[in-house]
């Protein structure tokens, strides 16, 4: 494992990352890179080859990327002051994009794009039955098949932190960042979903990239019923002003396939087939 650092508490890093390796094995071929800024300046130490994904995938906070043998994590803390602050928050993210990393090693990102793929594939001719702009519709569901891919994803990783009995470092880090966020997002109420459709189609990605990246959060903290596990739902809930059992209600079969069939050979099927026909039925 290698740690590079720009501009931030070096001491302060390590003895986070120092924290994490304590708590689970942190495989040596990751390099993890804190940045406080532009990435332009990391770019030239980075193979050529991945230059290019690395920046468009920039904007966000954390990522992580993997090259054959070799892993990236990339921590942004450029406007993300309370990892600076609150390490425990800090080591909530490390733990979260590790786990993604190791997951990744084991060829889950494979399986999942080939999973949503094949079934895609199989339904593709169903959109023609569909009263829209063909290849509108054909990017949409493409758009929200890679976002559906990383809702599964985002799934499994949590999932996994709260069965090694780390939840509260995860909790620590979504409260910091919810609490973070100055204008929160409003979801697309439903009953207007055909009418926005119409005019446009980008409407509908907005809305389903909102209710994923809730459930990533909101669904395996279902699984503890904790103090903090309740206070993060209640902190969610008073940031975007929603009410958090509606958007499960809303998700009921995707909601019920993770609590019965998570561990089960079917549910990457059963997951995928739920979120196409979820768009399909509300378009249709």
């Amino acid at each position: 494992m290698l740690v590079h650092i720009s501009n931030i508490n070096k001491k302060y890093i390590n003895s986070a990352i120092s924290k994490v390796n304590q708590l689970t094995e942190i495989p040596s071929n990751v390099h993890i890179y804190f940045v406080n800024g532009n990435y332009s300046n990391l770019i030239q130490y980075l193979p050529i080859n991945i230059k290019k994904d690395i920046m468009q995938l920039s904007n966000k906070i954390s990522f992580s990327y993997s090259l054959k043998d070799r892993h990236y994590i990339f921590i942004q803390v450029k406007n993300r002051k309370y990892l600076l602050k609150n390490k425990k928050a800090l080591i909530g993210l490390l733990l979260h994009e590790i786990f993604h990393t190791i997951q990744r090693k084991k060829g889950l990102d494979k399986k999942l794009k080939s999973s949503y793929k094949r079934f895609y594939l199989s339904n593709f001719s169903k959109l023609n039955k569909l009263d829209y702009n063909k290849r509108s519709l054909r990017d949409l569901f493409f758009v929200l098949g890679e976002n559906s891919v990383l809702l599964a994803k985002e799934l499994y990783t949590n999932t996994e932190i709260i069965k090694k009995g780390l939840e509260n470092y995860l909790i620590e880090y979504y409260k910091e960042e919810f609490s973070n966020i100055k204008i929160c997002p409003k979801p697309v109420f439903y009953d207007k979903f055909k009418k926005a459709a119409k005019k446009d189609m980008n409407i509908i990605r907005i809305a389903f990239e909102f209710e994923f990246a809730l459930l990533s959060i909101i669904l395996p903290l279902k699984k503890i019923r904790t103090k903090k596990a309740r206070s993060l739902e209640k902190h969610i809930h008073s940031c975007f002003e929603i009410n958090i059992e509606d958007i499960s209600r809303k998700c009921r079969e995707i909601t019920f396939t993770y609590f019965e069939n998570f561990h089960r050979k079917n549910f990457q099927k059963e997951f995928f087939e739920q979120v196409f026909f979820k768009i399909y039925n509300l378009l249709a």
